[in-house]
C-alpha cells in the first residue's frame, strides 16, 4: 500500500513511465490441463523504477484509477499487446492473449474505438483476444455494461470474468453475464485442501459447465492443487507450477519447450 507522504512522488513518476519507458509487459502461459495444451496467455503490466523503490503492480494500478491515468496504462497495454501478436503470428505462434480493462473503459465510445483501431491495423483476430473484467466491477455497474459485453462477444472477442467467488452473488451473476470464461480467484486455490473451498470450487466449476462456460484456475503453485483441480475438472490453469509471468523471448522458448517436449 502506498503511503500518504509517497503519493505525490510515485503519481508523478507514473505518469512519466510510459514516456520514460520503464513499463513494460510480460505474459504468463495458460495451461489446458484436459489436453496438454498452452491455451493462451495473460499480459501484465511491470514498472521498472530503476533505483527508486518498487511499486507492486496493484498498487499501481489502484494508483492509475485513483488520478485518471489507467486509460493511458490500458492504452500502453493494448497497442505493445497487439504488437507483439503480430510478431509471434510471422513466427507461426497463433496465440490467445487475455488482458484486463476497467468497467469506464470498456464503457467509453471513445476508447472502444481507438482499440478497434489498434486491433485492425496490427490484423489481429478478435476471436484470439479475450477482455478480463473483474466479478466486483461487473456488480457495481449498470446493465449498459452487460449490454456492451453482449455487443463484444457478437463480433468475436472473449470476455473473461475475473476473481469469480469473491462476491456474495457470484452464481446468480453468472447466469446474467454473457461471458467465455470464469477465472477462480487465487485465494480459493491456496486454500483448496480446506473441504468448504473445495466444494465451493466444485460447485463454480459444476456450474460454469452447465451453463457452457470454461473454467481458469488463478495462482496454482504446487502439484496437490493441480491433482485437485483435474479431479474437479477444472479446464485450465495458471501459476508459477507451470510457468512466472515471462518477457517475450521467454515465452517464445517456453513454447517451443512445451511442444518438443510434448511430441518428442
Amino acid at each position: 500500500e502506498i503511503k500518504r507522504k509517497e503519493f505525490f512522488e510515485i503519481s508523478g513518476s507514473l505518469i512519466e513511465a510510459i514516456n520514460n519507458k520503464e513499463m513494460y509487459l510480460v505474459y504468463q502461459p495458460k495451461i489446458n490441463i484436459a489436453d496438454h495444451t498452452i491455451s493462451g496467455v495473460e499480459v501484465l503490466i511491470r514498472w521498472d523504477r530503476g533505483d527508486k523503490k518498487p511499486v507492486g503492480t496493484n498498487a499501481f494500478i489502484k494508483l492509475a484509477e485513483d488520478i485518471g491515468f489507467i486509460k493511458e496504462i490500458s492504452k500502453f497495454v493494448l497497442i505493445n499487446t497487439c504488437r507483439q501478436m503480430a510478431e509471434w503470428n510471422d513466427k507461426g505462434i497463433d496465440m490467445n492473449v487475455s488482458m484486463n480493462f476497467t468497467g469506464n473503459e470498456l464503457l467509453d465510445d471513445d476508447f472502444v474505438a481507438w482499440g478497434k483501431k489498434i486491433i485492425e491495423s496490427h490484423k489481429i483476430s478478435k476471436s484470439r483476444l479475450e477482455f478480463e473484467i473483474t466479478e466486483r466491477v461487473i456488480s457495481n455497474n449498470n446493465d449498459k455494461l452487460i449490454e456492451r459485453l453482449h455487443d463484444f462477444r457478437a463480433k468475436g472477442y472473449k470476455i473473461s470474468i475475473d476473481d469469480c467467488g469473491t462476491g456474495i452473488n457470484s452464481l446468480m451473476m453468472m447466469a446474467d453475464t454473457p461471458c467465455d470464461q470464469l477465472k477462480i480467484d487465487k485465494y480459493f486455490i491456496d486454500h483448496i485442501d480446506r473441504i468448504e473451498i473445495k466444494e465451493l470450487i466444485k460447485a463454480i466449476i459444476n456450474y460454469a459447465h452447465e451453463l457452457n462456460k470454461a473454467v481458469v484456475a488463478e495462482g496454482v503453485e504446487t502439484a496437490e492443487q493441480l491433482k485437485v483441480l483435474r479431479k474437479l475438472k477444472c479446464d485450465i490453469v495458471q501459476g508459477y507450477y507451470y510457468s512466472k509471468p515471462l518477457l517475450p523471448h521467454e515465452f517464445e522458448n517456453y513454447y517451443l519447450d512445451f511442444y518438443f517436449k510434448k511430441y518428442a
